[in-house]
């Protein structure tokens, strides 16, 4: 016997609401608690409920959800954060039962283009990753019509990572474990970058660890890796018995990378040199031998905030908060020597961090001991 579809009416009689609740947590139209939301979507899993693609597309007015991409070619292929900021899009999108679309466009390569999505009126909002240019930067600058998130950017309605304070509270851990001579190898020309060189100086401040000099140093991102490596690993070591017991190193790749040049120059790591990546995501990170330290995103919270923001924009609400700020998790692994123990701090669940990005309330990072 077939099975008969599951309808609004059941998963309304499952939960004790009635159907138009059910619809509007799981078209995300008018207003539902956000925990209201998440069981009527999680039980409308459990039952099969599959909607109704070809009405949802027949609705006069689009509510498919777009990510745009706008980042070099080279970029896509081997910047894992866009990868996972994707999966994560379709993730989210499926969860709450909302249609999605994606696009790339290289703004550099191709700088008298527009994305489709923004032009061509088939979905109802844009959450936008990357670094506009050229002809995009221009049509974002002059608020379309269309809603749009940006992510990492700064823009009217954004979702940023607060880079600067996770730097911060990063350096002032490695002094809590008992480091003085504190180094970073950083990106450029990028907000996140700015931000990251920002946290380090104001945190070399507090900490009056200024004296020696920092080792500090810039790199173009995703490179020539041998070339850059093999130079930043001489610059290093050149300082001697000066040279920093911490190193802070711009992305998961370049820190994997330096890490084995290190070690095939005879340095210990964690016992000669401590490293910590940034800017990457965990997944990067634990694929080294020894695993290595990171200030990461989560672009589950970072993806759901934006599709929060844009469902506001999208039912024409204005959000409670316009620029949301998360600041990214510091998992500490193996590659951190610890000269003094430090007080293991608590975890923080997505489900509760989801809702105080959601509530308004001020996000606090975590320390995860792994």
């Amino acid at each position: 016997m077939i099975k008969s579809r599951v309808s609004l009416k059941d998963i309304a009689q499952r939960v004790g609401v009635s159907m138009v609740t059910v619809s509007a947590a799981l078209n995300g139209n008018g207003r539902v608690g956000s925990d209201l939301a998440r069981k009527i979507r999680e039980i409308a899993r459990e039952m099969g409920y599959r909607p109704n693609a070809a009405a949802q597309i027949l609705k006069s007015s689009p509510k498919d959800l777009g990510l745009l991409i706008l980042e070099k070619t080279e970029l896509i292929r081997s910047n894992a954060s866009i990868q996972d900021a994707m999966i994560q899009f379709m993730r989210i999108s499926q969860e709450r039962f909302r249609r999605c679309q994606m696009e790339w466009l290289d703004s550099s390569r191709y700088p008298n283009q527009l994305p489709h999505m923004l032009t061509d009126g088939l979905v109802g909002g844009v959450i936008c990753y990357g670094h506009a240019e050229n002809a995009v930067a221009d049509f974002l600058a002059k608020s379309p019509s269309i809603p749009v998130v940006r992510l990492h950017e700064p823009g009217t309605y954004c979702v940023d990572s607060d880079m600067k304070e996770g730097i911060r509270r990063t350096i002032h851990y490695l002094f809590e474990s008992g480091h003085r001579r504190i180094g970073m190898i950083n990106g450029k020309n990028f907000h996140v970058y700015r931000q990251a060189k920002e946290g380090f100086e104001l945190a070399m401040k507090e900490l009056n660890l200024k004296t020696p000099p920092p080792f500090y140093r810039e790199n173009e991102p995703f490179g020539n890796y041998p070339t850059e490596i093999h130079d930043l690993a001489d610059s290093v070591l050149s300082l001697g018995p000066n040279r920093p017991t911490a190193l802070l190193i711009d992305c998961a790749p370049i820190a994997r990378e330096l890490l084995h040049r290190l070690q095939q120059k005879g340095v210990n790591v964690p016992d000669d040199m401590s490293i910590v990546s940034f800017s990457n995501i965990d997944w990067e990170a634990k694929s080294s031998i020894p695993a290595i330290s990171g200030l990461e995103y989560s672009y589950y919270n970072i993806i759901a905030s934006a599709m929060d923001l844009l469902q506001d924009l999208m039912e024409h609400r204005e959000p409670e908060r316009k620029k949301i700020s998360i600041i990214p998790d510091l998992n500490i692994r193996d590659s951190i020597k610890h000269f003094t123990p430090v007080t293991k701090k608590k975890e923080i669940s997505d489900e509760t961090l989801q809702g105080k990005i959601r509530s308004g309330a001020p996000n606090p990072g975590t320390v995860r001991i792994c």
